[in-house]
């Protein structure tokens, strides 16, 4: 005990080194303690950042697969406008049988008809070739609904009427 009244400086140094050893231990262990944290964080960012990136990935190829079965009904739906409607069909099929049976119940309609169709063949095949394709392209003939006539072409009530008209 003499040694530390005697000399204040060292009671000093050793009571002050002893806080130092005290501090840099306790420092030291909360150290340790932010670095198994830090690394521990850097792991759960690094499991989320995969489970993220797993998620955008199913979520960009569904999007994709959208994108796919998007542009198949639009071309589905394009394909399905364009063909004829069953009224259509109904309506040429019916015209294709009144046809059929004027020819066989008018004597004089099959040559003429044969004769006509012929013609309207030839025309048609010279429409669709040359400079008459691209006229017809913008010049179509439309059905004038308050006449009933089709271009030039008489409804068949009109012709009727007059052919009265005549007699």
């Amino acid at each position: 005990m003499n040694v530390i009244s005697e000399y204040p400086f060292l009671s000093g140094l050793g009571l002050g080194l002893t806080f130092f050893v005290y501090y840099w231990f306790v420092n030291l262990s909360k150290r340790r303690d932010l670095t198994k944290q830090i690394r521990d964080l850097k792991a759960h960012l690094n499991t989320q950042m995969e489970i993220t990136s797993k998620g955008s990935d199913v979520l960009l190829k569904e999007v994709k697969d959208l994108k796919k079965q998007n542009e198949n009904l639009r071309v589905s739906l394009q394909i399905w406008q364009q063909k004829p409607g069953r009224g259509d069909l109904r309506m040429l099929h019916l015209y294709d049988k009144a046809l059929h049976l004027m020819l066989e119940r008018a004597a004089g309609f099959a040559p003429i008809w044969e004769n006509v169709l012929k013609e309207a063949e030839e025309e048609i095949k010279a429409t669709e070739r040359g400079v008459k394709a691209l006229v017809r392209k913008f010049f179509t003939p439309s059905f004038n609904k308050n006449s009933g006539t089709y271009g030039n072409i008489t409804s068949f009530e009109e012709n009727k009427r007059l052919i009265s008209n005549d007699k």
